[in-house]
């Protein structure tokens, strides 16, 4: 599905005030909403500022949750980057969100550290991201994509399940992960 053009409501919406102002006696307003920042998405290196901010930013978070965390060292960050990607979405030039991707085999590869800085987030920018991650899985021969989430990052298991992940055995030996994703690439070419 496209995103609408600024100014532009979605067909939903439209049919649902046109319903209402079928159903009422009052006419619907409707008002359009605010149109979504743009946002692109670039691989960048593991030690880009860039990088390094959203991943502390992400790290803090987690601590914040938890209560406490033990963020991957600096070469466990690099080693994982040589093995796939780092990629952040910016809003123009702000950098909003971050994900990263990893081979663990010639057929699969893992998402680690999806991130959006809480003032950007609910635009989209965690979707792009974990899209353009799968792209990358793709890239580099893999049939499938796995992740973890923990218990407490309710909204990130929401959006890979909309997103066709299932749940699947534990993978890793991740002590934070309550929960783990599967995404088979030939079972979701068709994604809109």
């Amino acid at each position: 599905m496209r995103p609408e053009p600024p100014g532009r409501i979605g067909q939903h919406a439209f049919h649902e005030a046109r319903a209402a102002s079928t159903q009422s006696p009052v006419p619907a307003t409707v008002v359009a909403m605010a149109p979504t920042p743009r946002c692109e998405v670039r691989a960048v290196d593991v030690d880009d500022a860039d990088a390094v901010r959203l991943f502390a930013a992400y790290f803090d978070e987690l601590r914040e949750k938890f209560g406490s965390y033990d963020p991957p060292s600096s070469g466990e960050l690099r080693a994982d980057a040589r093995r796939g990607v780092v990629l952040i979405a910016y809003e123009g030039e702000n950098a909003v969100g971050c994900g990263s991707l990893r081979q663990l085999d010639a057929h699969t590869a893992e998402v680690k550290r999806m991130f959006v800085l809480a003032h950007a987030r609910g635009r989209g920018h965690a979707r792009r991201v974990l899209r353009a991650l799968e792209d990358a899985a793709r890239s580099l021969g893999c049939r499938c994509v796995v992740l973890d989430t923990a218990a407490v990052l309710e909204e990130a298991a929401k959006l890979y399940v909309r997103e066709g992940y299932v749940e699947t055995t534990r993978y890793n030996d991740n002590p934070y992960a309550a929960r783990w994703f599967r995404k088979d690439f030939a079972d979701s070419e068709g994604r809109a």
